[in-house]
């Protein structure tokens, strides 16, 4: 077996089972050791993802498809950044200075500069997915350098970024799969349907899980972080659970 086949097989295997663990995560209690097993099977799923992801985006510049190992590449920021942040805000939550250090504002800009680029490919080709696509990273990337200078955030800031972020890992999980994996399974003349609804979709399961987690544990709804933790007065969060 080729090596190209080999990581493409492994790529699909740890997609299969990242995807299969964010939602038995979902599924557990919040904080359980089977949550937390589980969590850790997500991440190293989603780290071979994202290894074995560049290697293909890498492939596919050689073979003369560099739009497709852009969007590629740009799949992996936007899938390993949240998973990243996710996994990092509770490893921090007592140091959020640690939380937003160098490789953070690395992520930050490495975000900005991969929108811009996918944004850029959209306008060229006319292609209208991938110049909404590149909304995500281009929200992702300032939303965290707007975090990292608060100088106090709320008191439960890392809980609310463990949610969001694992939604965020879930849901471009989702956006990649159904882009790329669904759609070639489909009929042909079913592709740029599937292709197009894809695009959205994971997003809205997102968005509900997002505010119904926000309501849960008492944080105010913003996206990725608490305006109000600026203020002299930070809101304190009062729910834990």
């Amino acid at each position: 077996m080729a090596l190209y086949d080999l990581i493409r097989y492994a790529h699909i295997f740890a997609g299969t089972v990242a995807l299969a663990c964010f939602w038995i995560a979902a599924i557990l209690r919040k904080g359980s050791g089977g949550h937390r097993i589980v969590g850790r099977t997500f991440l190293v799923s989603m780290g071979v993802v994202a290894l074995s992801g560049v290697f293909i985006a890498v492939a596919a510049f050689l073979r003369g498809r560099p739009v497709f190992g852009s969007f590629l590449l740009y799949l992996v920021v936007i899938v390993a950044t949240p998973t990243w942040l996710g996994w990092r805000a509770l490893r921090e939550k007592r140091d959020v200075k640690g939380y937003t250090g160098p490789v953070y504002r690395v992520l930050a800009w490495v975000n900005i500069a991969s929108g811009a680029a996918l944004l850029t490919l959209g306008l060229l080709f006319r292609d209208p997915l991938f110049a909404g696509l590149s909304a995500v990273a281009l929200f992702i990337g300032p939303s965290m350098l707007l975090f990292a200078r608060q100088e106090k955030p709320a008191g439960l800031w890392w809980l609310q970024r463990h949610y969001l972020f694992m939604l965020g890992a879930g849901a471009g999980a989702h956006v990649a799969f159904l882009n790329i994996g669904l759609s070639r399974l489909l009929p042909e003349d079913w592709g740029t349907t599937a292709l197009r609804i894809s695009f959205f979709l994971p997003f809205v399961p997102f968005l509900l899980a997002r505010f119904w987690l926000d309501r849960k544990y008492g944080v105010r709804p913003h996206l990725l972080y608490d305006r109000s933790a600026t203020s002299s007065n930070p809101t304190r969060l009062s729910k834990t659970g």
